[in-house]
């Protein structure tokens, strides 16, 4: 790797890791349980208390949020706000 490839990197992992703090805790948490953590989502559905279904609807909606974020480099109002009632 580069220098450049690695200053890159760590800049992608700092944006990355920004976009997942300025998640509310429900999102930011079944994002660290399945891909920190890797948890299935069955698992992380029941340490959150919601169904399999739930959870997996919870990440696609908190993937878009970061994709959002940092594509567009917004302030990602979605990000801040609780997510709207799982299933």
């Amino acid at each position: 790797d580069t220098p450049e490839a690695l200053v890159l990197a760590g800049e992608r992992r700092r944006r990355l890791a920004g976009a997942i703090a300025s998640m509310t805790d429900s999102y930011r948490t079944a994002v660290r349980l399945v891909y920190e953590d890797g948890l299935t989502l069955a698992d992380a559905g029941r340490r959150l208390g919601i169904t399999e279904d739930c959870c997996r609807s919870r990440l696609y909606r908190a993937r878009r949020m970061l994709l959002e974020k940092l594509e567009h480099g917004g302030p990602g109002k979605q990000c801040e706000t609780e997510p709207p009632h799982d299933h």
